[in-house]
């Protein structure tokens, strides 16, 4: 998903962060709520892709990526994982 053109024209009513380094995860835009969404899936697949194990990329997403997200703008993960 091309990110920038996602957002090109719309009116934002705050900041919307982006998980850099993941960008092939997102797979779209909450329009309601001004936030990126990603796809756990996509982003465990990322990091094993990166030299990481099962385990060790839930365990990377579990408490480098899903703890900091929260607050306006913020993105949020689709829990796709199954």
């Amino acid at each position: 998903m091309d990110i920038k053109k996602s957002l090109k024209g719309k009116e934002l009513k705050h900041h919307v962060f982006q998980m850099d380094g993941f960008e092939c995860s997102c797979i779209g835009f909450d329009e309601n709520n001004c936030r990126l969404k990603y796809s756990l899936n996509l982003i465990v697949s990322k990091l094993i892709k990166d030299g990481m194990s099962y385990p060790e990329a839930m365990e990377y997403y579990l408490f480098n990526i899903e703890s900091s997200l929260g607050g306006p703008g913020m993105p949020f993960v689709i829990d796709d994982v199954y």
